[in-house]
Parts: C-alpha cells; sequence; structure tokens
C-alpha cells in the first residue's frame, strides 16, 4: 500500500514540538524515523495480532507514564498539561508500527479492546485507517501545551495546517480561491485565540468554576465582593477543605468595611508584608498578650493558584508548616499567600497549622462606623420596630438582633433584592449575606463598629475530621465590643440544614473517590513516596512487566527474527542441496 500524506509534514511537526517543549533533539530524531518510511523500501509483514500488540504496548505505557506524573516530583506542571505535552512520544509505537508495515494503515478494531474481541469472536475483516492526521493533531496539541505565546508559534502551526490540508483540498476551487480562505481564516483565528484568553482571565477573575471540589479566592485583591457571589458558591457540594479541629467553627477568608449598593469594598487597608522562618516555615500573625489561651487547628485543601487566600479564625496568631515564598496581611486581618513554585503546596495540596485565641484586638477605623444617609433610612425603621435604642448595652443588642433573626426572619436562596431595606423589613428572607450584611449596618448605625466578613463555616464532621464543603461559603458579621473583635452570626442555625436536604444523590460516591485522592495527596505531600520510593518503583516495574507479558507485546521484539527463520526454512524446503 502506497503512503498517501504529504512528505515532511510529520517531521516538520516533531520538530516544532521539540522545539517547543525544550526537547529538539527528540523531535528531529523522531521526525527522520517517520519520514525514512518515503524514501526507503524496508517494511515489515504484519497481522492483525502484531497491531492488537502495538496498542497494547501503547495502553501500558501511558498508564505507566500516568503513575509516574502522579507519583514523582519531576514535573511542576499539572496532571493534564505533561500528559498532553509528551504524547508525541507515548504514541510513537502506534505510527511507527503504520509507516513500517506493509499495508500502511493501522486496524481500527486494534485500537479499541471490545472491537478486538469482536474481531475474533466472529472472524470480522478489519477495517484500516489512516493514522497520520490523528497523530499530526496530537502533535500541535502538544506543542501548544508547552504555552508559547508568540506569533511565531502561531505562524509555525497554521504553515502545518495549510500544508497538511494543500493535499485534501477539493480540485473543485481555484486555488486562489482556496489560498485566500485559508489566510482569512488564520487570521479570524489569531484575533480569535487573543480574545479566548481575555475571556478565560475573565472568567478565572469571576470564578464560576464552582464544581472544581478546589477552593479559590474571593477576588483577585481580595478589594471587594457583591452580595449573591456566596449563593453561587453554594451551587456546589464538593468538599474544599478538611478541618482537623476541637469544635464547629468559622474560618474567615476576607473581610470588607465599606458597604455601597449591594457592594462591600475594602477601603484604606494596605497590604503588608510579614516575616516567614523558613526553618520552620511559619509565620507570626499577632503577638497575643494570653498564650495560656492558645487553640490549634489544621487545615487542609486543594488549590492550584499561585496567589491564595488563607482560611483562619478569629485571633489567628501563628501559622505553622506552610512552605509559601511571600505573606501579607491588610489591616482587615484578610491573608494572602505567594506559593513557593518548587513545594508541595505549588503542585495543589495546602496544609498549615493555625493557633489562635479567639481574641482580635485589632485597630478599629473610622471607616468601621461608616454609614451612607441611605443605609442609614434602611436600618432606622427595623431599629425604632424592634426598640434595639432604648439603653441597651451592647452584648444585649447582639443577643436581641440574633433572637429577632431566628424568630422573626427565613433563610431562603431564592431571593434577590436591590435594596437592603427590602430585606429588613419587607420580605424577612433571604441567605447568610442578607444576614450579615443587616447585622453590620444595624450595628453601625447604633454606634458598633462592624465588618462585613467571609469565609466557611466549618461544622459537618466526617471520620475524624470536618468537612467544608462549597455550600459552606458563608458570610457573618464582626464587632467591635470593649476594644475587641468579635464574630456574630445571625444567619438562622437551619441554613446547614436545609442545604444539605437539596445534596445531590452522587455526593456520597463524590465524597468517597474526594477523600481517596485527599489521602494520597496528604500522605504524598507529608514524603510518602520519598520514604517509600524504591519499593513502589520496584512495584511499579514488576506491574509493567507483567502487563506487557500478559498482552503479549514483548513478542514484538522477537518478530523479526521468527519471521527470518520462516523464511529461511522454506526456502531450504523449496531448494533443497544439489549435493544431497
Amino acid at each position: 500500500m502506497s503512503y498517501n500524506r504529504p512528505p515532511l509534514l510529520i517531521g516538520a511537526a516533531l520538530v516544532l514540538w521539540g522545539w517547543s517543549v525544550d526537547f529538539l533533539s527528540a523531535g528531529i530524531l523522531m521526525g527522520i524515523i517517520l519520514e525514512l518510511p518515503l524514501v526507503i523500501s524496508f517494511r515489515v509483514d504484519t497481522k492483525d495480532e502484531t497491531f492488537d500488540q502495538i496498542s497494547s504496548l501503547v495502553s501500558i505505557i501511558n498508564m505507566g507514564f500516568i503513575v509516574f506524573i502522579l507519583i514523582s516530583k519531576v514535573f511542576d506542571e499539572r496532571f493534564i498539561i505533561v500528559f498532553i505535552k509528551w504524547m508525541p512520544l507515548t504514541m510513537l509505537p502506534v505510527i511507527l508500527g503504520q509507516y513500517y508495515s506493509r499495508q500502511g494503515s493501522f486496524p481500527l478494531d486494534a485500537l479499541f479492546y471490545t472491537l478486538r474481541k469482536r474481531r475474533k469472536r466472529q472472524n470480522i475483516q478489519s477495517k484500516n485507517v489512516d493514522l497520520t492526521y490523528v497523530y499530526l493533531a496530537a502533535i500541535a496539541a502538544a506543542a501548544s501545551a508547552a504555552n508559547l505565546r508568540t506569533i511565531w508559534f502561531y505562524v509555525s502551526v497554521t504553515s502545518l495546517i495549510t500544508y497538511a490540508l494543500y493535499f485534501k483540498r477539493s480540485r473543485r476551487f481555484n486555488i486562489a480561491h482556496w489560498t485566500m480562505l485559508i489566510f482569512l481564516s488564520a487570521v479570524m483565528g489569531y484575533f480569535g485565540q487573543i480574545g479566548l484568553s481575555a475571556l478565560q482571565g475573565h472568567l478565572e477573575e469571576l470564578e464560576i468554576s464552582l464544581l472544581s471540589g478546589r477552593y479559590s479566592s474571593t477576588d483577585t485583591q481580595f478589594s471587594h465582593t457583591a452580595i449573591g457571589r456566596i449563593k453561587k458558591l453554594k451551587l456546589s457540594g464538593g468538599i474544599i477543605l478538611r478541618v482537623e479541629a476541637k469544635s464547629p467553627i468559622l474560618l474567615m477568608d476576607a473581610a470588607y468595611n465599606r458597604y455601597l449598593n449591594g457592594q462591600w469594598f475594602v477601603s484604606n487597608s494596605a497590604w503588608r508584608g510579614l516575616n516567614i522562618d523558613k526553618r520552620t516555615s511559619s509565620f507570626i500573625v499577632s503577638n497575643q498578650n494570653n498564650p495560656e489561651d492558645v487553640n490549634s487547628l489544621m487545615v487542609y485543601g486543594l488549590n492550584d493558584e499561585k496567589i491564595v487566600v488563607l482560611p483562619h479564625p478569629l485571633g489567628s496568631n501563628r501559622i505553622d508548616n506552610i512552605a509559601v515564598r511571600d505573606v501579607f496581611i491588610n489591616n482587615l486581618g484578610t491573608i494572602k499567600v505567594d506559593k513557593d513554585k518548587g513545594s508541595e503546596t505549588h503542585k495543589g495540596f495546602l496544609s498549615y497549622k493555625v493557633d489562635y485565641t479567639d481574641i482580635d484586638d485589632a485597630l478599629v477605623t473610622k471607616v468601621d462606623s461608616f454609614l451612607t444617609d441611605k443605609d442609614k433610612a434602611a436600618t432606622a425603621g427595623f431599629i425604632n420596630h424592634y426598640g434595639l435604642n432604648t439603653g441597651m448595652s451592647q452584648r444585649e443588642i447582639i443577643e436581641r438582633l440574633g433572637s429577632i433573626f431566628k424568630s422573626d426572619y427565613r433563610y431562603s436562596l431564592k431571593p434577590e433584592y436591590a435594596q437592603i431595606e427590602d430585606f429588613l423589613m419587607k420580605k424577612k428572607s433571604g441567605h447568610c449575606e442578607y444576614f450579615a450584611t443587616g447585622t453590620v449596618l444595624i450595628l453601625r448605625s447604633l454606634g458598633i463598629p462592624s465588618r462585613y466578613v467571609t469565609g466557611f463555616s466549618v461544622s459537618e464532621r466526617y471520620k475524624g475530621l470536618f468537612i467544608v464543603r462549597q455550600r459552606h461559603a458563608h458570610a457573618w458579621a464582626r464587632a467591635n465590643i470593649n476594644g475587641r473583635w468579635i464574630d456574630i452570626d445571625t444567619t438562622p442555625s437551619i441554613w446547614a440544614e436545609e442545604e444539605a436536604e437539596d445534596a445531590s444523590i452522587m455526593e456520597p460516591m463524590t465524597d468517597f473517590f474526594q477523600g481517596l485522592n485527599f489521602r494520597f495527596q496528604k500522605w504524598k505531600a507529608e514524603g510518602g513516596i520519598e520514604r517509600n520510593k524504591w519499593i513502589i518503583y520496584g512495584l511499579f516495574v514488576i506491574v509493567m512487566i507483567y502487563l506487557l507479558v500478559r498482552s503479549k507485546s514483548l513478542s514484538l521484539l522477537r518478530l523479526r527474527n521468527k519471521k527470518t527463520m520462516k523464511d529461511d526454512k522454506s526456502l531450504s524446503t523449496m531448494n533443497p542441496s544439489p549435493f544431497i
């Protein structure tokens, strides 16, 4: 069978791939090997069983490579990026089998185990396909995974695609028209990929990836949040954090001090760096004067972002056992870290220990009491209706406010109000963001400095740890009483139970697999692979050899020798020696 493929197409594509992934020598060598069949006559007679063995070999190679990516520390990139980047190498045996076989093609059923079984069972004739363009697509994807965002890379890929399509173009159309269409498509594709890149950035900022099972920051600079953001997070029941603590607790994500038209902002609060003890991987958040009251908790999670906000409780004073490059904190207590690229933290798994005292004596600013005339009017009716301005102490006001919201108000994810006044005086139904906003504005109207806080409610215990789901995202108020900040959660406590009732029936299954992934990532981050690497690699080699023997892929090495011996025997039978 003749090779009906553009000369030098695959070779040029492999050179581009090798250049993109900094493995140019391998790309050139692979390109030469795959282009040689166009100029030499060497071919191998292959049967369907041989192609089956080649497919099995490639499957085993890919499985082994996946395991290697997961257990080794060789690659710093995400698993899927690494796998795609090296596809030209892992798929090489398949395309070699096609190019160096006399058929010049590859049986389709050899690529799929079920089709192989059907062919053997029903004795069906194999349908052969040309995998040249499939392999070309794999090379293009692999080169693109290197993320070289240059005009020259785009021109190179476009030239390869144009050259490949030239041999498949319809002869009914004029070459000039075809060239013009290719040129227009290339120009539109270039500006289209720029637009897609910008769209990706916007989507990441809006945090629309809610079902990933990984927590993400409030916003890129932790500077504002809108009522309704947490409601969107509650659409998912995926586990995002695991917490080792003595009792239920609130973990702060970020705090805000200025409210305007349904949005909370950070005002007059610059970031400052904290000193990191590289020896102990720890840093001091604040110094407390009562060390006898210190409590501790451990936080575990998965986060692939480079800049991460750390969930932590009120009164946090020290964070240990976390590999980070830089740490920053603002005056409202929000902590963000720049993760160390070479650590396990950067690869996704995040764990740290927090020492805290339940007391926060951070300074109060004027912004913590600021109210617009509109906000004052919105809360005045509530305060007068419930008699909160009748000489009550600050503690009594807080207790009374919690009692009012519990008895007269209802928790619901459905309503969306443009004005907080609608929630306080008319509908009396809403989710945590309305209860928290209403509480802060009411307390400020009564002269109590307050802030709006977002984070997570840690209350669901599972197998010795608290698990934090995406739907446990929460908002509450933080008020300054007698010079110390305290957390005030006025949302009716029934909210967690109501949301759990609406959980997916698949949640136990997803919990199980997320639990397996968590235990593996924790074991890996704690040095499990490094401590047992020789045992793991030994078992890995044994399994690979077993699979190779079981699939009969090793017989490929003896293919040429067997064929030669068989041909020699046939010749000796057909041409007996004249001397016998």
